[in-house]
């Protein structure tokens, strides 16, 4: 499920946006870096960095997601655009731009529909065409609507929290707490803080 979670973002830059590569929490990458005929590269850090990338990445904080992709496109098809700017849930923004202002051309711009994350950015002859997101609630907090939009294989791990606070509530002399501040306890926790490659498949009750 970690192949979800976005931990850092870099990018290789020249005349426009030669890479952009995102990287998440299991290792995984997803991206393109261009050679200058416009050909796709692997997305290791050589490749990157031979395409401008000067090894420099963006962390994204825990918590933190993408919430729009704009930017502009370029004048030349052997780009993935002239540059792009990530605007993310915090309210940071990370810009991705070439400084050779000839070379751009129209805006775009994506709103990741919500609640969603985005998984990657589609690019084709220098222009911005779509974005790649999957419908997904882990990155929010945990409450009963968002709870049953939950991977089936987390489940069982919520279900596990909830069952010993019912048994905590049976050990305090009678004093009930109740589910409700179960509830508001959650959302202090996302669906990836209950991520376990042991969980198994189970329903949630309401």
């Amino acid at each position: 499920m970690n192949t979800l979670e976005l931990r850092r973002v870099t990018a290789g830059i020249g005349w426009a946006l030669h890479a952009l590569v995102f990287e998440y929490a299991d290792g995984s990458r997803q991206g393109r870096v261009l050679d200058n005929g416009g050909r796709d590269m692997d997305l290791s850090d050589e490749a990157i960095i031979s395409r401008g990338g000067g090894g420099r990445w963006e962390t994204i904080d825990a918590g933190d997601y993408i919430v729009r992709v704009c930017g502009f496109n370029s004048a030349s098809i052997h780009y993935l655009s002239h540059g792009i700017t990530l605007i993310f849930a915090s309210g940071r923004e990370i810009c991705f731009t070439s400084i050779h202002t000839p070379w751009e051309r129209g805006s775009f711009s994506f709103d990741v529909p919500q609640p969603g994350l985005l998984r990657d950015v589609r690019f084709r002859f220098g222009r911005c065409i779509d974005i790649e997101h999957l419908t997904s609630t882990m990155h929010l907090p945990i409450t009963r609507n968002t709870a049953a939009l939950l991977p089936r294989d987390l489940k069982k791990t919520l279900l596990l929290v909830l069952g010993i606070g019912n048994k905590l509530d049976n050990h305090l002399d009678g004093l009930h707490i109740g589910s409700d501040v179960w509830w508001k306890s959650l959302r202090m926790l996302r669906g990836f803080d209950l991520h376990s490659p042991h969980t198994e498949n189970t329903s949630l009750p309401s």
